[in-house]
């Protein structure tokens, strides 16, 4: 094998040379090479080996050295990031608006009648206190429960003086159903018996005959209003300008009678006064003595009635009722 490679290595050294004759045109001096004695090769004693002389090799030019090239690594290609596609906004569904659900009117408890109470005969009519009304915000109001009208306490079916009071008599007028009735005592001393009971004539104006409790001060048997107008057996009272007498005449003459005024009883036609027939008067005058209450109220409290007398004809001169009468 060693010496197989030296024969390759001069081989090769050859054939350079000759590459440097024929390139560069120089004789280079020729050289006898002996080639050296391969190690593994021995002779043996028996064995001579000539070695013919070797053509001289041509001289080998230095083989110039070639500066080795760099090249510079292909850059790698940038490879762009693939673009993700943007996400188109997905539409949002429009909400449906819930319904709101209708709400059902409340329904208001029917009221339970409530009873009245059954009025006494004279009792007064019950009297309505007003209505009174509940606030309320947002929220449904609940309805109002109407109060039971408290019924106005009806006054006594008779008169009820103070214990002092003696007198035989208690006159009592009822202004709204232009009624007269005097009482009288009882057994037991309370003012029960319905001695007399009347129509009479009151004040043209509510105001004309005041109401209030007054007594009987004085008597009078003929009155004088005016050159016209004359009036009989008057009872004054104390404390008002209110009196109890006879129809009108023309004169101080009981056959002078002013029929209008006889046939207006019963009514709002006075100056003020209590104008009732000859005879009615006549029965007060004589029989109510001074000190006797006379209270007049306005409405009927009491519920008390009369009759309007019968009408006269206008030539009448005398009230029937006058007990002077001819």
């Amino acid at each position: 094998m060693g010496l197989k490679k030296t024969t390759r290595i001069l081989s090769l050294m050859a054939i350079c040379m000759a590459l440097t004759v024929v390139l560069f045109g120089c004789n280079a001096p020729k050289q006898v090479a002996t080639p050296a004695p391969s190690p593994s090769a021995t002779p043996t004693a028996t064995e001579t080996i000539t070695t013919a002389p070797a053509t001289p090799s041509p001289t080998v030019a230095p083989t110039p050295t070639i500066a080795p090239t760099t090249v510079a690594p292909s850059p790698s290609p940038t490879v762009e990031p693939t673009k993700e596609p943007t996400p188109k906004p997905t539409a949002k569904p429009t909400p449906k608006p819930t319904p709101k659900p209708t709400k059902k009117p409340t329904p208001k408890p029917t009221p339970k009648p409530t009873p009245k109470p059954t009025p006494e005969p004279t009792a007064a009519p019950a009297t309505e206190q007003p209505t009174a009304t509940a606030v309320s915000g947002d929220a449904t109001a609940a309805p109002t429960a109407e109060p039971t009208p408290k019924p106005t306490a009806a006054p006594d079916r008779f008169p009820n003086p103070p214990e002092s009071y003696k007198m035989p008599y208690y006159i009592y007028m009822e202004k709204g159903s232009h009624t007269l009735t005097v009482f009288g005592r009882d057994g037991n001393g309370n003012y029960s018996n319905v001695v007399k009971r009347f129509c009479a004539s009151t004040g043209k104006s509510s105001g004309m005959t005041p109401p209030g409790t007054y007594n009987v001060k004085g008597k009078m048997r003929w009155i004088k209003f005016s050159a016209t107008a004359y009036g009989q057996y008057c009872t004054t009272l104390s404390g008002t300008d209110v009196k109890i007498h006879s129809c009108l005449y023309n004169t101080q003459n009981n056959a002078d009678l002013m029929v209008s005024t006889y046939n207006s009883l019963g009514t709002n036609c006075s100056s003020g006064c209590l104008r009732v027939t000859c005879g009615n008067a006549n029965w007060i005058y004589n029989n109510c003595e001074a000190g006797t209450i006379v209270q007049i109220v306005n409405g009927s409290p009491r519920g008390t009635s009369s009759s309007r007398p019968k009408a006269l004809p206008s030539n009448t001169k005398y009230d029937p009722t006058d007990p002077g009468a001819k």
